[in-house]
């Protein structure tokens, strides 16, 4: 699909999204803004330590499980089958990540962040408008080792789609985990990595 550069986010969300997770320990509040796929930070000084092709041979092996033949049913002419979407990023500032879709959509894309509930998946044969909401969180900091790991889950709508996906609808379930190492919030993090893994039934 042919579509403008999307890669151009709001500024004015940039600002609201850098305050969710910073590299100083996290708040204990609930002062955080609810926040879905993407974490932007300070730049990496080296990416290149972490592979995002090395972690998703291990995520896979558990990501890509069979679908059973009670996961497709009809509904209206549409078709009802399990879809899974991943999202990978060594990169903390990465505002366009790559997102995998395995399913009915199956394809390699990228996101586009709208606000704080709303992304939209952009796949070479279309896209996909997806609403989220997160309904926990966890956050966990060392300050000996400089570890910070952060965990969201919540749930997901697809409000519509375009293109092949046009007619599109679904929801379910995401996890999102974030790891990093930094001592300060004055510099960039040793390392960064974030998971976001998402799977339910989708009707196109």
């Amino acid at each position: 699909m042919t579509c403008a550069d999307p890669r151009s986010s709001v500024h004015s969300d940039r600002a609201q999204r850098e305050s969710i997770y910073s590299f100083a320990p996290p708040p204990r509040g609930d002062d955080a803004r609810e926040k879905f796929w993407v974490i932007p930070m300070h730049a990496i000084k080296n990416p290149t330590r972490l592979s995002v092709v090395a972690l998703a041979v291990m995520l896979l092996g558990v990501f890509l499980l069979p679908m059973t033949s009670a996961a497709a049913q009809s509904a209206g002419g549409q078709h009802v089958r399990v879809q899974r979407f991943l999202v990978l990023s060594t990169h903390p500032r990465d505002n366009t990540p790559p997102v995998l879709g395995f399913g009915p959509v199956h394809a390699k894309g990228f996101d586009k962040v709208v606000n704080n509930h709303k992304d939209v998946f952009v796949f070479p044969k279309g896209r996909l408008v997806i609403r989220h909401h997160a309904t926990a969180r966890h956050r966990f900091h060392d300050a000996t080792t400089c570890l910070v790991r952060q965990r969201e889950r919540g749930h997901y709508r697809i409000v519509r789609g375009t293109g092949a996906y046009a007619g599109a609808h679904g929801h379910g379930h995401y996890h999102v985990t974030v790891t990093f190492i930094a001592c300060s919030q004055h510099n960039p993090p040793e390392a960064f990595v974030l998971q976001i893994k998402a799977r339910g039934p989708i009707r196109l």
